[in-house]
């Protein structure tokens, strides 16, 4: 093989690099849009949400935080929620499946 015939090959091999990362990054910031997208959705909706639980009773804040994960904790049962409330407050009474 040549010097000239190397010199070819490996500028042919970094062209199709280049090629290669072009096409990754413009992928990727496809990706990326989407998911400022996304989080741009995640924001309006718990600004929906909080200006909804800011209608209710504290009581009733963390009946709602807790049972539906909203506080990052993950759902908690209805038996869970009404045995902290009564462990917290002693108030559990009135927190059932109905």
């Amino acid at each position: 093989m040549t010097e000239k015939s190397k010199t070819e090959l490996v500028l042919r091999a970094q062209v199709d690099l280049v090629n290669t990362v072009f096409k990754t990054m413009t992928k990727d910031r496809v990706d990326v849009e989407s998911l400022l997208a996304d989080a741009q959705r995640c924001q309006l909706f718990q600004a929906e949400v909080n200006t909804t639980l800011e209608m209710l009773t504290p009581r009733e804040i963390n009946v709602l935080v807790s049972r539906f994960g909203l506080n990052g904790n993950g759902p908690a049962s209805l038996e869970k929620v009404g045995a902290r409330l009564l462990r917290l407050r002693g108030d559990g009474f009135g927190v059932s499946r109905e």
